[in-house]
């Protein structure tokens, strides 16, 4: 049996927890808390490394420790000791998932790191078969929840100069990189606010594209899954286990001044995120790929 890698994607604070839940609730699909896996192994600030294709130098350490966490150390043996290149560090990591789902008697692996997002050059290099869920939210809640994080937890998200204008540029940048995405066909792309008003409906049509039938245990279970994909210092992920609806206040009413709306407001304007997001946006719909790109091009 072989397993098949999907990746689910997007900005922080855009439903990445819901979504990753109630598709982990499914028969087929096993996931694990968030791997980081090529945050961990791209060697982003060792320019050398990084030319040469080389992983980084912490790599193996950083692995071992994800390993530890799930209770597998055993894993780590498998990852060569001496300089190696991020390739080789992807093809067994990746193999190790398949191995791990297979033993659970699942067929697919979902990978949720949000931050991905950045590396869907690495996916498709290196598993080029792997099929990548993007979800996107409005630019405004996502703006808000995020600013809310980096302020309420600044050991874990706000360190550096992480002000308004950073977690604005996330949900731009976030929001690019997907539309980059937009003309292949190993991509998907979902609606935060359309899976809360029909996640049956949603979750159908991810299912399609996951090749796998529409399990009612998604819907049933995913409070019970999220709890389990949550690590215990993730206290900002406590919300997963609620039911899925839209908050009666939004946070970006209540947070922000006006001075603060009317920032938000102008930068996503000025560089035309609305377009593109309306874009990725028509990219949900149930129209057949060739039909999609007639509409896009």
């Amino acid at each position: 049996m072989k397993t098949q890698l999907a990746f689910l994607v997007g900005c922080p604070r855009s439903g990445t927890t819901l979504l990753q839940s109630l598709l982990a609730s499914h028969p087929k699909v096993f996931s694990l808390q968030e791997t980081k896996f090529f945050e961990n192994i791209i060697p982003t600030y060792e320019k050398k490394r990084l030319f040469f294709g080389l992983a980084s130098r912490y790599a193996k350490r950083r692995i071992q420790n994800f390993f530890d966490d799930i209770d597998a150390p055993e894993y780590g043996n498998r990852f060569p000791s001496i300089i190696s290149s991020s390739g080789r560090y992807t093809h067994v990591f990746f193999d190790v998932m398949s191995e791990i789902t297979q033993k659970n008697g699942k067929s697919i692996f979902l990978e949720k790191t949000p931050n991905h997002i950045n590396f869907i050059s690495y996916i498709e290099r290196y598993l080029p078969s792997a099929k990548v869920v993007h979800i996107i939210r409005n630019g405004e809640d996502v703006v808000a929840s995020f600013y809310e994080l980096v302020k309420k937890y600044p050991d874990t998200w706000g360190y550096g100069d992480r002000g308004l204008s950073y977690c604005i540029q996330k949900w731009i940048s976030a929001v690019e990189k997907s539309e980059q995405c937009l003309k292949k066909t190993n991509h998907a792309f979902v609606n935060y606010e359309k899976l809360l008003d029909n996640p049956e409906a949603e979750l159908r049509r991810i299912c399609r594209f996951l090749e796998v039938s529409f399990s009612a245990e998604m819907l049933e279970n995913y409070s019970s899954t999220g709890k389990k994909l949550v690590e215990n210092r993730e206290t900002w992920k406590e919300r997963v286990a609620t039911d899925i609806q839209a908050p009666q206040i939004r946070k970006f009413d209540v947070i922000f001044s006006d001075a603060e709306k009317t920032t938000i407001r102008n930068s996503i304007q000025c560089v035309d995120v609305s377009d593109r997001f309306q874009r990725i946006l028509a990219a949900s719909s149930d129209l057949p790929s060739s039909s999609l790109l007639r509409e896009l091009l």
